[in-house]
């Protein structure tokens, strides 16, 4: 996406890197919001708008632009004018349809819906109150300039921060001392002098002290007192750091002697020494120790794969999910995991969040394929084709070389290698699952 200009109104106007909605109901723009701001796909916004339901589902404006195209969902009231490339103007209704409509368009060089929205704000990203809105392919530029230009700031010089300076604090006493000495060396001025008759004499210059210096003044006036040589002497005795204080001299003492034995047991010598005592063998435990809860039967799933080699079963390997693939002339494939509409604008009507078939755009210069020409879609074990009303019908080629006509809303079975020619060159061949 480029940019947007918006004409500020009631509605909710949500739009980020790859499309947005615009909507009367705020609690569903904010739901949305966050899907939109990382660029999640329209069929995933569409599904948190169908969480409360369809029939709860407020008058919106869903779209996506990307490299490939533009895909456009509206209900209600709303509406989009959008044009494209080729210089043709498409506009897009909701208020005919039940459900919405939505539209697969080619790459638009712009899109609003109305005339005044392309005078308005600039935006970017976001959520505003809006009435309307415009896109428009050369409009980022303007869109991303918005903004004061970047300026180089300046160096900064680096501090030094002085961490003992909190540590040597000066007293309130010390500095009101100072104070008082610096009030007592001021001289009066003499009788009948004035300020300017007296020219001021060189001063000393003071350095400035440091935040580690402490200010002292040269004299402080002892506090009321005894004198300090009237003080006794204070001894301070030295740390000691070891840890000789701890212990005691080493005493050399037999293993006899830290026997405990009861109050009227006799010392054991060499004449009191009891008979040894013959001790049989140590019987072991026949059964083994458990660990843990395991009960020795239960197979972990890790040890599935060695039991199931033990025994000359083959394990078989977890393959990737097989879906069959529409090919298409034009190079396109899809995957038919749900239905697929193909046509030169494909567009669908009612249809639930769940089942919203795949849309694929083909090229036909002659007008020969309708806008929405016909549906592939599965039916249990096997697949359908559907014409969707068009106006020159298709054609489906059998493997076998038979040929049948699909027109005016008929229905037939697709088999694999089967060849569906919707004219102007265009067909579409159902591949197995490889």
């Amino acid at each position: 996406m480029s940019g947007y200009r918006y004409q500020p109104g009631s509605s909710h106007l949500v739009v980020g890197p790859g499309g947005g909605v615009l909507t009367s109901d705020g609690p569903l723009a904010l739901r949305l919001w966050p899907l939109i701001g990382r660029g999640s796909p329209i069929a995933a916004l569409l599904d948190e708008a169908l969480r409360d339901g369809l029939g709860r589902l407020p008058d919106l404006l869903l779209f996506e632009i990307d490299s490939g195209g533009a895909r456009v969902i509206v209900r209600g009231k709303r509406s989009v004018r959008l044009r494209l490339g080729d210089g043709e103007d498409v506009r897009i209704d909701g208020d005919a349809v039940r459900t919405w409509n939505e539209q697969v368009l080619a790459v638009p060089i712009s899109l609003s819906t109305g005339p005044d929205a392309d005078h308005g704000l600039p935006l970017v990203a976001g959520v505003v109150l809006a009435d309307g809105f415009a896109w428009s392919a050369g409009d980022g530029s303007d869109a991303a300039g918005i903004g004061p230009a970047p300026t180089d700031a300046a160096p900064v010089a680096p501090v030094s921060i002085n961490k003992h300076a909190a540590e040597d604090p000066v007293s309130p006493a010390a500095l009101a001392a100072a104070f008082v000495s610096a009030a007592a060396a001021v001289t009066p001025l003499p009788a009948g002098s004035s300020a300017s008759d007296i020219r001021p004499e060189p001063a000393d210059v003071v350095p400035t002290p440091t935040p580690t210096q402490t200010v002292v003044p040269e004299s402080i006036p002892s506090p009321s007192g005894p004198a300090a040589s009237a003080l006794p002497d204070t001894r301070i005795e030295p740390i000691d750091d070891s840890f000789e204080h701890l212990f005691e001299s080493t005493v050399m003492r037999s293993v006899e002697d830290a026997a405990v034995r009861a109050a009227d047991e006799p010392a054991s010598g060499p004449g009191n020494a009891e008979p040894l005592v013959t001790v049989g063998p140590v019987v072991q435990n026949s059964q083994p120790e458990r660990q843990g809860d395991h009960d020795g039967s239960t197979i972990m799933a890790g040890q599935l794969a060695a039991v199931l080699a033990s025994t000359g079963d083959p394990v078989p390997a977890p393959g990737p999910a097989r879906c069959p693939t529409l090919v298409l002339s034009t190079g396109q494939s899809v995957e038919v995991d749900r239905g697929v509409v193909i046509g030169r604008r494909p567009h669908i009507d009612r249809v639930s969040g769940a089942e919203i078939p795949h849309l694929v755009t083909v090229p036909s210069p002659q007008q020969d394929i309708s806008r929405s020409h016909v549906a592939v879609r599965p039916s249990g074990d096997g697949f359908l084709a559907i014409d969707l009303g068009s106006t020159n019908g298709s054609i489906i080629r059998r493997a076998d070389g038979a040929a049948q006509v699909l027109r005016e809303g008929a229905v037939s079975d697709l088999q694999f290698g089967d060849v569906l020619d919707l004219g102007d060159g265009v067909t579409a061949v159902l591949r197995a699952p490889s």
